[in-house]
């Protein structure tokens, strides 16, 4: 029922999550021709979010048996749960220049020659140094990106960073529909169609296969002989996960 507590705490929770992001600062991206020489990476964090979750265009389908939704989250930065800044240095990939160069492979030789000149006239590097909150959720500008229209590259963002448009928008989050159990109880809270795919093309075998929780409920009675399958969206599949320990 939509006027059920359960449903309001399903729809948006009363409580927040939270989110531990941890990174790897390359230090030693000037060596990168040095062939006898390794790539150096520091781990940084944990940089703490808290994540208030909502879920927007909510529609159930004629029987009821799934529910279709997007995902709408605000993300909050948690200095005292963090174990460093946003205002600190990082250093990785230039994800700009290793994706230009990555899409003008299969280009024709005028094309690719363009790309070639844009990233030395751009001054792009195979890395790019930035602060954790340009390179998380706050995105940095970038010349490359202005160019993409020339090269008929459709790109979503204006600027660069991992969680560009995630916070505060349900602009990234694709269409959800999950089960709600009303014909099988056992199939409470799975996911049933992501972007109305029921399995996606770019896997194969068990891979591609869409199953698991959508991340709110779990299959009642859960076998401990069997991984549980959690839908994560950013990586397009479903992960397992094993049985640890019982708890009280």
């Amino acid at each position: 029922r939509i006027d059920s507590r359960t449903y309001s705490e399903w729809k948006k929770p009363s409580v927040p999550l939270y989110m531990d992001i941890y990174i790897f600062n390359w230090t030693n991206p000037h060596e990168i021709k040095n062939q006898s020489t390794k790539p150096s990476f520091q781990q940084l964090g944990p940089y703490r979010f808290r994540e208030y979750p909502d879920k927007l265009n909510i529609s159930f389908d004629d029987n009821n048996t799934t529910v279709n939704y997007r995902k709408f989250s605000t993300y909050f930065f948690d200095a005292e749960g963090s174990n460093g800044s946003l205002t600190d240095i990082w250093t990785t990939a230039n994800m700009v220049a290793l994706g230009a160069a990555n899409r003008a492979q299969d280009w024709n030789f005028f094309l690719q020659k363009g790309v070639s000149v844009a990233l030395s006239r751009y001054n792009q590097k195979i890395h790019v140094t930035k602060s954790v909150s340009e390179l998380l959720f706050d995105g940095y500008d970038d010349d490359m990106v202005k160019l993409s229209t020339v090269f008929e590259i459709d790109t979503p963002y204006d600027k660069v960073g991992f969680f560009v448009k995630k916070n505060g928008t349900d602009e990234l989050s694709g269409n959800y529909s999950v089960n709600t159990g009303v014909d099988d109880i056992f199939k409470l809270g799975s996911i049933a169609r992501y972007n109305n795919l029921t399995q996606f093309p770019f896997y194969e075998n068990e891979c591609r296969k869409l199953k698991g929780s959508a991340g709110e409920f779990f299959q009642p009675e859960p076998s401990i002989e069997k991984p549980i399958y959690l839908f994560t969206p950013d990586m397009c599949r479903s992960i397992p996960y094993d049985y640890e320990k019982d708890i009280e």
